[in-house]
């Protein structure tokens, strides 16, 4: 028997490395990273999508179906693919983390170096470790903008990343649109700029303008990328290498679009896969090139893979398996996902994926997956979602989204159902597949010591000098009781979450309060059990308990929760400003405080630094602290709406041109005959958002209008909005033309954002919002305009009887000066 396996191993030897009895020849291994990119790609059957060069490699490679990162966002991904470990399992889950990794784990590169391998990185690292130098050092001979394959020594074999960041969603959806123009569109060409028109949105999508125009510069992003590919692939080719190099190219996980980046559906966590065997080492391959595999495949296997791929040994301590190369395993049952905090926003969910069912289970079910989110929100896509919250709006594809909750537990069919719609988690005919994923899932996060579970200032506080993944298996740790605790969310009544906030393990009394905040209704021994907890030794307590006695009212947890804010604990800071961002109006006492915290934030960290940017771990919070503190104060501390028409007199409004203008029941009346009257307000305004009632004569026959940023004597110049029947909600500017819509296609599109929105012969509300360049426009409450024109800064309101029809009339106007 020894015989026949010394034989059979010796004979998978020569066919793996067929020159094993001299020296083995090693593949030079290449990957080509792309940001927050779906696989919204043409080989991946998607019709919209622009991606020659990648297109063509994918005829080249092997083209894999079910590969999934194991975090929908970049920094915990990024720590699971350099360490082959779950993020979870070092502690590293959050973004950013501080935590240390053991020493052992310097990077699976440095392991290739070790073994002769040129190893270059261009350039993201952002391994969510307070170890990321160490690891940078260890792994990479060049980590920089200029690192490249082409400075190793002639002959040497090389390991390369090339990380794109052009389809990140900075650039997707959160600069400004001119400065995507000038750095992203502009490297397109006119007829591979895409179609806002034409933009398939999925059903979880509402479809207006400022949708479909960013869906449109999503995939201009990813065209752009494309380019980058294909500039990669052809140096290779240049250097005559291609055949010497296995090619990967995949993405860091789901797009950067809402309901992507961020959830554990499976248009966060699953990715593009393509990887090109060059003829002599095709024996590699699992296909042909140009076919698919549909094994699946997680990111803690990529750097064991790598190994493997070179002939090396994978170390004990890494949790993935190789799927290709030396050792390679047979194809994995499951993988598995999480979702923590990202940015200021907490959160813990947790995912399963077979083949077939995807199980997600949510521990925060009481915070909906669409939470405000301070850098995001930069971008205009999000406040289509916020603006059109509302169950009677909204599809229920829409609201599952979008929604203020989450179930407490998900499963999809992703066969039948690959946007992962319909939960079926409370279907009968699924009970077995809920149970066995369910199973799955705990057996998974106690194999794992999945340390997600406990508070970041308490597994500060229990680490102490060891790395979390030291403590967990120290012993100092009971995760076995805080995993049973936090399952208990969702699942277990009053009593049991009472009783958890009576244990002495800190970690189990913080769940026992998120558990009471999940409830529905909770009898006043909650609210005593509440109040004590108020006083706990444990941050993650009192500011968790804190927050829910404020949304009840509580003054004395208001005044906590500002108390928090001048912790010498940035983890609590960040929590207990979270807290009050969520409090929202509720918490406009706080404002004092929470001003006092941005002062001292911006001398941690320079205020003018995104996100993206990896710092310090006290500065990282205080960058994402900034980011709640924004979040806060945009919706809280702002002028409040005021009256420019009390009701009862002209004050401050004057006519230009003759005609009949009176107050009349809390109405302004206007009647002209011939002669395009304006009654302008004294007063001018810069940013705003503006609300007025017009009711128009039901005949039809009339032309009037709202002006604003109206400047100038008798006729104004500035924009008008329009108020004519199916016109109503258009801009014009006063004097030059239409601004919105110009055009067939315009004018399509904007007959599709009106549905009917004009009710003729009744009063109808508009309410017009200009900050900068941008200008919108909803007509009882159906958007129609969301555009950007430069020409008219700051002006005037006035309202426009055009000297035809009977009366019209205005009332309930009201302004609100924008910060």
């Amino acid at each position: 028997m020894r015989t026949k396996l010394f034989l059979f191993t010796a004979l998978t030897a020569a066919v793996l490395f067929p020159e094993a009895r001299s020296a083995p020849i090693r593949p030079n291994i290449l990957w080509i990273t792309a940001e927050d990119m779906s696989a919204t790609l043409g080989c991946y059957g998607d019709p919209y999508a622009h991606t020659p060069n990648i297109d063509r490699l994918a005829r080249q490679s092997v083209r894999y179906t079910r590969a999934f990162a194991t975090a929908p966002v970049c920094s915990p991904s990024r720590s699971c693919l350099i360490t082959g470990c779950y993020a979870p399992s070092l502690g590293t889950q959050q973004m950013r983390s501080a935590f240390p990794i053991p020493d052992l784990m310097t990077g699976f590169p440095s392991l290739l170096r070790k073994a002769g391998f040129y190893t270059s990185n261009k350039v993201k690292t952002d391994y969510n470790t307070a170890n990321w130098k160490e690891v940078i050092a260890a792994s990479w001979d060049d980590s920089s903008d200029a690192a490249h394959f082409r400075k190793r020594s002639a002959g040497k074999p090389f390991f390369s990343v090339f990380n794109l960041m052009t389809s990140h969603q900075s650039r997707t959806m959160v600069w400004p649109y001119e400065k995507f123009q000038a750095e992203v569109q502009s490297r397109l060409t006119t007829d591979e700029i895409h179609d806002p028109a034409k933009a398939p949105l999925p059903p979880y999508y509402p479809d207006t303008p400022v949708i479909r125009k960013t869906v449109a510069r999503f995939y201009d992003c990813v065209t752009a990328m494309d380019k980058e590919v294909g500039e990669i692939l052809g140096q290779l080719d240049e250097d005559g290498l291609t055949e010497d190099t296995i090619v990967f190219f995949y993405s860091d996980h789901g797009s950067g679009m809402p309901r992507h980046k961020r959830a554990l559906f499976d248009s966060g966590t699953h990715v593009p896969l393509l990887i090109r065997f060059p003829e002599k080492f095709r024996h590699l391959a699992p296909a042909k090139p140009g076919e698919s595999v549909g094994n699946l495949v997680s990111f803690v296997d990529f750097g064991p893979t790598a190994l493997a791929l070179a002939g090396l040994k994978v170390p004990k301590s890494m949790q993935g398996q190789p799927f290709l190369g030396q050792g390679a395993l047979r194809a994995r049952q499951y993988v598995h996902g999480h979702r923590d905090r990202v940015d200021e926003v907490r959160d813990l969910a947790r995912s399963v994926r077979d083949e077939r069912f995807l199980y997600i289970r949510n521990y925060l079910p009481h915070l909906g997956y669409n939470q405000p989110t301070g850098w995001p929100d930069l971008g205009e896509i999000r406040h289509e979602f916020y603006r059109l919250t509302d169950p009677k709006k909204m599809t229920p594809a829409q609201w599952q989204f979008a929604g203020p909750t989450r179930p407490v537990e998900e499963l999809y069919d992703t066969r039948n159902d690959p946007q992962n719609l319909n939960n079926l988690a409370n279907a009968p005919k699924f009970a077995n597949e809920l149970k066995r994923l369910r199973a799955e899932h705990q057996r998974h996060i106690a194999a794992a010591r999945d340390l997600g579970f406990v508070p970041e200032s308490e597994a500060w506080r229990i680490s102490d000098k060891l790395s979390p993944w030291d403590a967990a298996r120290a012993g100092k740790i009971e995760l076995s009781k805080i995993h049973s605790a936090a399952w208990q969310v969702g699942t277990a009544g009053e009593e049991a979450f009472l009783r958890n906030m009576m244990s002495d393990n800190a970690s189990i009394r913080y769940w026992g309060v998120i558990g009471l905040a999940a409830l529905e209704q909770t009898t006043p021994a909650a609210s005593r059990a509440l109040a004590k907890a108020l006083t706990d030794k444990s941050s993650a307590v009192r500011i968790e308990a804190a927050g829910l006695l404020a949304r009840a009212g509580d003054p004395a947890a208001l005044a906590l929760l500002e108390k928090e804010l001048q912790s010498e604990d940035m983890n609590a800071v960040l929590h207990g400003m979270r807290a009050i961002e969520l409090l929202g109006a509720k918490a406009r006492t706080a404002i004092p405080a929470v001003k006092q915290l941005l002062a001292r934030c911006n001398e941690l960290s320079s205020p003018d630094l995104p996100p993206t940017i990896v710092l310090s771990g006290p500065q990282d919070l205080a960058v994402f602290t900034r980011l709640s503190i924004g979040g806060f104060l945009s919706r809280v501390d702002h002028p409040k709406e005021r009256a420019l028409f009390d009701g009862k007199t002209l004050h401050g409004w004057s006519a230009r041109a003759k005609g009949d203008v009176q107050v009349v029941d809390g109405e302004i009346q206007i009647l002209a005959r011939g002669d395009n009257l304006w009654l302008v307000h004294e007063e001018d305004f810069t940013d705003f958002e503006l609300t007025v009632e017009a009711m128009m004569p039901a005949d039809g026959k009339y032309n009037s209008g709202i002006g604003f940023r109206c400047v100038g004597e008798g006729k104004p110049k500035g924009y008008q909005c329009e108020i004519e029947e199916a016109k109503s909600g258009m801009l014009y500017a006063i004097g030059s033309g239409w601004v919105w819509p110009k055009g067939a296609e315009e004018s399509k599109a904007f007959e599709a954002m009106t549905r009917n929105a004009f009710k003729t012969g009744d009063w109808n509300r508009f309410r017009i919002r200009c900050e900068g360049e941008r200008i919108q426009i909803w007509l009882n409450d159906v958007q129609t305009a969301d555009l950007r024109d430069p020409r008219f800064t700051r002006g005037n309101i006035a309202l426009q009887h055009h000297g035809k029809g009977d009366l019209h009339r205005f009332r309930n106007i009201t302004i609100r000066p924008l910060p």
